[in-house]
């Protein structure tokens, strides 16, 4: 979800509140694996907004499996948490 400016960047309707601005427009997506629905949402609206780099921090201190999809030049990356990989790999 995000619109798209006439300079050609993109606006998320996400707000990051340590800038005050929208969050990164690197990120596509981040799944979060829970068995709560609702404890995964929240997990992946915050790590959307921290973006790439913390975001993987705080899930691997939070042992939480993500996948983050994000823009890679003019394809797409997908970046794994240390959990998800575990999750995956058993």
């Amino acid at each position: 979800h995000y619109r798209v400016k006439q300079d050609g960047s993109r606006i998320c309707h996400l707000l990051d509140p340590r800038r005050n601005e929208s969050a990164s427009s690197e990120v596509i997506a981040v799944s979060v694996f829970l068995p709560s629905c609702m404890e995964a949402d929240a997990w992946a609206t915050a790590l959307y907004i921290l973006g790439t780099e913390e975001g993987i921090t705080a899930a691997n201190r939070h042992c939480i499996p993500v996948l983050y999809t994000v823009r890679n030049g003019e394809g797409f990356a997908q970046i794994e948490s240390e959990a998800l990989e575990s999750l995956v790999n058993d």
